[in-house]
């Protein structure tokens, strides 16, 4: 996972046109933001990214200023939230589809080719996660969504193999195993025998 600059200037960024972003038709938003030297480029601002970077915060260890601006971001955040509320919402509906599909995709290229896969799990987890915190933002999930995500969930615990957190202990404590089970494990490099 990143580090907690990363996270921080992620925040930061989307921060800077996030009522830009809630009123616009685009569910990825370009970000324009430098990533700490030896990171990833960063991905484009999304409602899931947002809320994934939050909740990552909560765990970090950090010093005292890092802590200020850490709650002074989260409250910015929170007031956005407050005043678009509808858009938000709407906003994390969109996120919420767009990642299913995504996490459909995965799971379905996985049962096709597990060997060819399997490694891509710990990275494409984030997906699982993201739609775990987008349900309590989203104005309305169609019944259908729900039904398939809770069908990918019973066929990711057959192929699911539980172990250590895949993105390394730091975080555990904003990714508590109760709540977020399928962060605590990895999938079998091949399919198990019926």
């Amino acid at each position: 996972m990143p580090s907690l600059e990363y996270d921080l200037r992620y925040i930061r960024a989307a921060l800077v046109d996030l009522e830009g972003y809630l009123f616009s038709q685009e569910i990825y938003w370009p970000i324009g933001v430098i990533p700490p030297r030896g990171e990833p480029p960063y991905p484009r601002l999304t409602m899931g990214g947002i809320l994934l970077a939050r909740q990552s915060l909560g765990a970090r260890p950090m010093e005292p200023a890092q802590a200020d601006e850490m709650n002074d971001l989260i409250g910015r955040l929170d007031e956005t939230r407050t005043k678009w509320r509808v858009a938000w919402g709407a906003k994390a509906t969109r996120g919420f589809s767009s990642r299913l599909t995504q996490w459909k995709n995965f799971i379905e290229d996985y049962r096709k080719q597990p060997e060819n896969n399997q490694d891509r799990y710990a990275y494409e987890v984030r997906g699982r996660a993201m739609l775990q915190l987008l349900l309590p933002e989203s104005s309305e999930i169609p019944p259908a969504e729900l039904a398939l995500l809770t069908g990918l969930d019973l066929i990711l615990e057959d192929y699911f193999m539980e172990g250590n957190f895949v993105w390394g202990t730091e975080l555990t404590l904003s990714f508590p195993k109760s709540q977020f089970w399928y962060l605590y494990g990895s999938l079998s490099a091949s399919l198990p025998a019926k």
